[in-house]
């Protein structure tokens, strides 16, 4: 034990599990397909000006961070899948951090890169999670000397609001509690007061540029069991198996931190923040519940420099609490562990997507002059990122033209719900020349709509993501 404890005893088992998480994430991102998610952020970066982008994710909820690390390499032509090559870098150099960087305990240090989220879903999968998990980090990193590097820390914070809006309220708390130290410690010199404006302005315009968009009104009315939704983001956020037993360790994770006073109310904010969005506002899944584990992280990574600031109750325990949350969150890895491995392990033997092959099938067709009528776009879209610049299919939901599929009164009227038979009517109604016409759907038609059609490729492979199973169809000649 005295070994583990020893920073300089460690650094060497610290490289080895460098090494290793580089390796796995390495080879787990070669073997990743990006799906449809993916690409749907890749092609708003590819399709859209910057002006485009700013005015598109009101309605996809996300603040800009992403979609502008995207927009060089995706005008530049680079390959779709590179983007799984920036989210696993961007934990690379998270979990740098995190063992050489940080004063976090040596064995949380040890466990959390071989948890779920850290392991496989923020870094294979090439999404905007892997930011809230670098940049809380750097701010753990940075945290001593905070006001010796204030702008830096500034930035870190500004970051951290602009890689999700479940994280908001964390970093809204760690801005106040800037403020707040800033003022009891009396160094509210001009680069502190000037770095808390930029954090103000860097993050508080989420406020008006996201959380009041009608999409995100649209959500909130279908949301009816806001318990439930909690309880479920509570379990899977902690353990991934949504035992309920598990809401015993999440109230134990912030009780165990009540000695220190001003992590517990970050955590508590942070906490409150994400349950709200997650429960009232947009039903999530499994990748968002995520982020109550890492706002633990980093609740309880700030916790070591507020040793002294326990409630007047709490200060003659001599007992360090904290400590054992530190266990609670390394036993969270353990019983993660089993899920972790066989999600990792799925993904590099089983087809994630076939969208690449599916493009490689439509590009190799000798007509050009094809319309591909896509259905369900959010699916099929993961086409397109193969598939030349321009190109854009016709989605039969909103009977428009697009790349990059748009959140707006289309998908309200819920459409997309309708079988992929609803395709079919659509081309047939909309296109006089019906040889001209293929169909894109992820899903195989019914019988009745079979007698009219040519089914010309399907996915051969199981799949991961069974919205990510390819059929392609020509209408047959002298349908009319």
């Amino acid at each position: 034990m005295t070994a583990i404890l020893n920073e300089e005893k460690n650094r060497n088992v610290y490289w080895i599990v460098f090494a290793l998480y580089n390796l796995a994430v390495l080879f787990g991102v070669i073997n990743h397909e990006p799906w449809g998610d993916e690409a749907q952020a890749w092609l708003i970066a590819r399709d859209n000006t910057i002006a485009g982008i700013f005015k598109t994710l009101p309605a996809e909820g996300h603040p800009p961070l992403w979609y502008l690390i995207l927009y060089p390499f995706a005008q530049a032509g680079a390959p779709h899948h590179i983007l799984d090559f920036i989210s696993g870098s961007v934990m690379i150099a998270a979990v740098y951090l995190l063992l050489f960087k940080t004063k976090v305990n040596p064995l949380l240090k040890l466990a959390l890169p071989f948890s779920y989220f850290f392991f496989y879903e923020y870094a294979i999968v090439g999404r905007n999670y892997c930011f809230y998990v670098f940049f809380i980090t750097a701010i753990i990193a940075l945290y001593e000397k905070r006001f010796e590097k204030p702008w830096l820390f500034a930035l870190c914070v500004v970051g951290l609001y602009n890689s999700h809006v479940l994280v908001f309220t964390f970093a809204f708390g760690i801005m106040m509690l800037f403020l707040w130290d800033g003022m009891q410690q009396k160094k509210l010199n001009s680069s502190v007061l000037g770095s808390f404006v930029l954090m103000c302005i860097g993050g508080l315009y989420l406020i008006p540029y996201l959380f009041m968009s009608s999409m995100v009104r649209f959500y909130q009315t279908k949301i009816t069991d806001h318990a439930g939704l909690a309880k479920t983001a509570i379990t899977n956020g902690i353990s991934l198996t949504g035992n309920p037993v598990f809401l015993l360790l999440f109230i134990a994770l912030i009780i165990l931190l009540a000695q220190r006073t001003k992590p517990l109310m970050l955590l508590v904010m942070g906490l409150a923040g994400a349950l709200y969005i997650i429960s009232f506002r947009y039903a999530t899944t499994i990748r968002h519940h995520g982020v109550l584990f890492i706002i633990f992280f980093g609740a309880y990574g700030i916790a070591i420099y507020y040793k002294d600031d326990a409630l007047n109750g709490l200060k003659s325990i001599q007992q360090d609490l904290a400590k054992f949350g530190i266990w609670g969150l390394c036993a969270a890895v353990v019983v993660q562990l089993p899920a972790t491995l066989k999600k990792y392990s799925d993904d590099i033997t089983t087809l994630n997507s076939d969208a690449k092959d599916a493009a490689e099938f439509l590009m190799n067709r000798k007509d050009k002059q094809e319309t591909i009528v896509g259905y369900e776009a959010t699916s099929v879209l993961s086409v397109l990122p193969y598939m030349p610049k321009g190109s854009k299919f016709y989605y039969a939901e909103c009977q428009r033209y697009g790349s990059f599929y748009v959140y707006d009164s289309c998908f309200m009227k819920e459409i997309w719900a309708y079988p992929v038979d609803y395709a079919v009517k659509v081309s047939h109604d909309n296109f006089k020349d019906l040889s001209k016409v293929v169909l894109l759907l992820n899903y195989p038609v019914q019988p009745q709509s079979e007698k009219y059609l040519d089914l010309i490729y399907k996915t051969e492979e199981p799949v991961l993501h069974w919205e990510e199973a390819f059929y392609i169809y020509k209408y047959k000649p002298n349908v009319k």
